[in-house]
């Protein structure tokens, strides 16, 4: 039985009618189960995440290019593009901002702060120490002198409770962690206190439908395949939780139209519908205050069967995932290649056919959430 009724006409489908298979849903640590979110269910939620990223941290950034069809080095280059938007304005000159990328995993950001012109130093913050390990692998590997004007460490810590002083850094950055953050207010408060006044935050995450039903069908099946995954946030409300710590998000310019040439394999773009008025590369949110804002989204291709290995999600689950994306590729009634389409009426996967027309893949859409501390 799948998880979801399949419809070929999904706003016609009442949202009582859409249930999810128990089948290890109530598992995680965000499994819906209405407990009020305290230090018993935080702690819960980090022993998850550490549990999984221990796990992972052999694999997590050397198998990368295995279930993506983006390069790590591509999707840092959009990132980049965008972030250096706002960084072009400081005046301190070359190699002058203090940084720190909060749940920095193996440190794919916080490397990529380093190697940038703007940063004196980086500090990257996690919670796992075995990803920490490979962290600090990565740094010494790096090429002799690539970073050499900037200094870079790592320290292990919750990013719930962050231990330095208010007002510390020019710049903090968060990368794919807000979807694991049982409470992101927590998480986001502490970003936003460690900024200076004026500073720069950064935030880039996994997104959802701003639809509730559409959105909650995918964070359900998100969770089966991943334990410590929490919610993933629709734009808006990532954008708005942002916002609410002091925070003024600021307008992309260029989305993230334009990549960095990556390391030897240059932009990705393969599979990608090159449309421009279907590539949807930014999103349009209404903020608190009422302001509409462009943010950048960048749609990226993920392989299911490599995204599933990487998790060691059990047979039966896959199965049932698999099943679901499948069948609403069905009911689009083709096997196409957009990546950006809209076939997210159900799971909020963007389910599609990769070129070959039999391997399935599905597209995360990560929002890019840039703010000035106020």
């Amino acid at each position: 039985m799948g998880l979801f009724r399949v419809c070929s006409n999904p706003a016609a489908i009442d949202a009582d009618s859409w249930r999810i298979s128990a089948r290890s849903a109530g598992s995680g640590s965000g499994s819906g189960s209405g407990v009020a979110v305290g230090k018993a269910t935080e702690s819960r939620n980090l022993v998850d995440v550490k549990e999984e990223f221990t796990r992972q941290s052999s694999v997590f950034e050397v198998e990368w290019d295995k279930r993506s069809h983006m390069s790590t080095d591509d999707l840092m280059g959009r990132i980049m593009v965008n972030l250096e938007q706002h960084l072009g304005h400081n005046r301190r000159g070359k190699h002058s901002l203090k940084a720190l990328d909060v749940a920095c995993g193996t440190g794919i950001f916080t490397r990529s702060l380093a190697s940038s012109s703007y940063c004196a130093s980086v500090t990257g913050l996690d919670a796992t120490p075995s990803m920490l390990l490979k962290a600090r692998a990565e740094q010494n590997e790096e090429e002799d002198g690539v970073m050499s004007a900037c200094e870079l460490n790592y320290v292990e810590g919750d990013a719930a409770s962050l231990p330095f002083e208010n007002d510390s850094f020019d710049l903090v950055t968060c990368r794919l962690a807000v979807h694991h953050f049982q409470d992101p207010e927590q998480q986001l408060s502490e970003i936003a206190r460690v900024c200076k006044p004026g500073g720069i935050v950064c935030v880039v995450d996994i997104t959802s439908s701003e639809t509730a039903v559409v959105a909650d069908n995918m964070n359900r099946l998100e969770r089966l395949r991943d334990p410590s995954h929490t919610t993933a946030l629709s734009p808006t409300h990532l954008a708005r939780l942002v916002e609410t710590f002091q925070l003024n998000i600021l307008c992309s310019h260029e989305g993230c139209e334009a990549a960095a040439i990556s390391k030897g394999r240059g932009s990705n773009t393969e599979g990608v519908n090159t449309n421009p008025e279907e590539r949807r590369n930014t999103v349009k949110i209404q903020t608190i205050s009422g302001h509409t804002k462009h943010l950048p989204v960048i749609f990226n291709g993920m392989y299911v069967e490599q995204w599933l290995e990487s998790t060691n999600t059990p047979t039966a689950v896959r199965n049932e995932i698999r099943d679901i994306l499948r069948k609403e590729c069905e009911v689009e009634g083709e096997s196409g290649t957009n990546m950006t389409g809209m076939h997210d009426a159900l799971s909020g996967f963007y389910p599609f056919f990769d070129t070959d027309k039999e391997t399935l893949c599905f597209s995360h859409r990560y929002c890019v959430v840039t703010a000035m501390k106020r």
